[in-house]
């Protein structure tokens, strides 16, 4: 009879982190609430701490080397990580390089120097720099350069002399109670669940009067996200539509300011789809401004000398098909009511294998496919109709 062996606990970490929790709930119930949520775990195979929507872990080692104020501003750290749900939203994005997006947004916004109620205390070392004051982690990930391989790729680089940034601590993607991935839907749910607790941190901060330096807008912001509609189209397009990229193809976008990234490998770049509801509701000169943005977005693979085409579909209870090459105008055909099982059938019918669909519509339909399909679908809501919950894709909100 084989006896498994339980895992060594470091009881003197364990006092410190729930000591720690314990103050916290005391000073800080905002971040409390939250924190209560999380099953710790003793982790010495990270390097500092982790959190992944369900649980918190943490290094032993780590733990012990830190002061009391380092050890707090870590703990909020990492429950920052779950307030901006970075857990659920990246996607197809690189882990080490989301994570260090988050780590920049994150410690600015805990210890800005212009704002004295930011007083928090995070280990020396950690990822600070001004230029990315006000921005998203969608925003700050944009701008930063692909890193030289090194690290686990779970976002725990070392940053001892390989060019990599040293991020504070870690942020998993959240995963089924089986280990699995979750599904879109499961990741939908997941954020539900975890934007109810944020809204209940922030209650009970309001009631004791103790709410931290902009977590208010932030909370705003997460239950009515204000994202300008092109950032969002420009954010999804350019992660969807990449080709593989090889170093030994330097872009050469860069290549005249001395600076070598890596290029697409290959002749094409992913075919993506655009469909435009043309139903009465939606004005014509809208729906040309999106497509215009679209290939604008697109206009990188162009450079790129890549055979940019953009297959738009306008359909109200029917399907017309255009292909829209760079400079050309987009004609929306249509005016009768409103369908979208008809879009998806014809790509199918077509075997098009789009790399992506972006569907502008004023979303009052219900008339959704049985099955939900193989690539992702952003769609794009003109008008005021909030309650658009699809059964699949990301939504965004186009406006003036």
């Amino acid at each position: 009879m084989n006896v498994m062996t339980p895992p060594t606990i470091d009881r003197e970490a364990e006092v410190l982190v729930n000591k720690m929790i314990s103050r916290i709930a005391f000073d800080e119930p905002f971040f409390s609430v939250i924190l209560s949520k999380q099953i710790r775990v003793q982790d010495p195979t990270c390097k500092t701490m982790w959190v992944d929507g369900m649980r918190l872990g943490y290094n032993p080692d780590f733990v012990k080397e830190l002061d009391r104020d380092e050890l707090k501003g870590v703990l909020i750290h990492e429950v920052m990580h779950l307030v901006h749900l970075h857990h659920l939203r990246r996607g197809n994005r690189h882990p080490f390089k989301w994570n260090v997006a988050g780590d920049f947004v994150i410690n600015w916004s805990l210890v800005k120097p212009s704002d004295p109620r930011n007083s928090y205390k995070l280990p020396e070392g950690c990822l600070l720099d001004a230029q990315y004051e006000g921005m998203s982690t969608d925003q700050v990930y944009s701008t930063l350069p692909e890193f030289p391989p090194g690290g686990n790729g779970n976002g725990d680089g070392d940053g001892d002399g390989d060019g990599r940034p040293n991020p504070l601590g870690e942020v998993r993607d959240q995963k089924n109670g089986d280990g699995t991935a979750m599904s879109e839907h499961e990741k939908k749910v997941a954020g539900h669940e975890m934007k109810v607790t944020v809204n209940q941190a922030y209650d009970a901060a309001k009631r004791q009067g103790n709410c931290p330096a902009g977590i208010e807008r932030l909370v705003e912001d997460m239950n009515d996200p204000k994202l300008p509609w092109k950032e969002i189209l420009s954010r999804f397009t350019g992660e969807k539509a990449k080709t593989d990229l090889s170093w030994s193809v330097p872009n050469r976008r860069w290549l005249q300011q001395n600076i070598i990234l890596p290029g697409p490998d290959g002749e094409t770049f992913g075919k993506p789809v655009m469909v435009c509801d043309t139903s009465c509701s939606i004005d014509s000169k809208m729906l040309q401004e999106v497509v215009s943005e679209m290939m604008g977005c697109l206009s990188m693979f162009d450079e790129e000398g890549m055979d940019v085409t953009l297959t738009c579909m306008s359909c109200d209870t029917k399907v017309t098909v255009q292909e829209v090459s760079m400079g050309e105008t987009f004609n929306p055909v249509g005016g009768g009511g409103t369908m979208f099982t008809p879009v998806f059938d014809h790509i199918e019918e077509e075997d098009l294998q789009p790399v992506f669909m972006v569907y502008i519509t004023d979303g009052y339909c219900d008339d959704f496919p049985e099955t939900p399909p193989a690539y992702p679908v952003l769609w794009g809501i003109v008008g005021d109709n909030k309650g658009f919950n699809p059964p699949f894709g990301e939504v965004m909100y186009v406006s003036e």
